[in-house]
């Protein structure tokens, strides 16, 4: 990837097919693994994702953050339902960031969900009654269906006002191409390089600040050099190769 802060561009939309799972179930296991105190709920969510995980008709994976707040979880819902009140809860995985600063790293697989359906889904907390905005995807079908990916590149910038370019480009691609699916490879941010630890800056423009966008597209990320850091990609999403339970 080029070292330049290149904005993000719209290339290829390709037409290609699914194939197929059924039955909803989920992955559910608990970690209390911090007795440490927690502090006030501010950033109770930060820097989301959805990416797209193994079997596209029965599967998605979640990644979230938080900062000083350890009991985060992901509740998700057949779209025809309506509402939140009969939907699953998912914990998953959480860990303790190896980064100053970053907190409290949440993965969640959501499997076994029905092919062809849609479903929102939301982070945050039922005992509390604080969650993120409601974000919405919809999964594969095994029958011969066509798709449209939208591909983009090298979101990175030094500055937030680079990622204020991203945003309009993604505000585009919502109103105008609707695709299933974003491909974004690489250079999601501009400095983190691996001998350094992750720009959290830089990842909060790329990610909490695209959330209101980006929580209804499934991204499959590629990372670029700039992403390089210790703990960095990987801390940001859940992807095949990634440990959950």
């Amino acid at each position: 990837m080029s070292k330049k802060n290149v904005l993000p561009f719209v290339s290829l939309l390709f037409v290609l097919s699914f194939s197929v799972l059924t039955s909803f179930s989920v992955n559910s296991t608990k970690y209390s693994l911090f007795a440490e105190e927690i502090g006030d709920l501010n950033d109770l969510v930060r820097m989301p994702s959805m990416t797209l995980y193994g079997d596209t008709k029965s599967e998605m994976a979640f990644t979230w953050n938080t900062t000083n707040y350890d009991d985060s979880d992901l509740e998700i819902v057949k779209k025809s339902d309506g509402d939140f009140l009969n939907a699953t809860r998912i914990t998953g995985t959480i860990e303790k960031s190896k980064v100053a600063s970053d907190g409290f790293i949440h993965r969640a697989l959501a499997n076994n969900l029905e092919e062809d359906t849609e479903y929102l889904y939301r982070f945050g907390d039922r005992e509390l009654g604080q969650y993120s905005d409601v974000g919405e995807f919809k999964t594969s079908s095994s029958k011969k269906k066509n798709f449209k990916i939208v591909h983009l590149s090298d979101p990175q910038g030094w500055e937030k006002i680079q990622y204020d370019a991203y945003h309009d480009l993604l505000e585009n691609i919502d109103e105008l191409e609707k695709p299933n699916f974003l491909a974004l490879t690489g250079d999601i941010v501009n400095n983190s390089w691996a001998e350094h630890t992750p720009i959290l800056n830089q990842w909060e423009w790329a990610l909490t600040d695209q959330w209101d966008i980006l929580k209804n597209y499934p991204i499959a990320p590629v990372s670029g050099n700039h992403d390089a850091a210790d703990n960095d990609f990987n801390s940001r999403y859940t992807l095949p190769n990634t440990s959950l339970p």
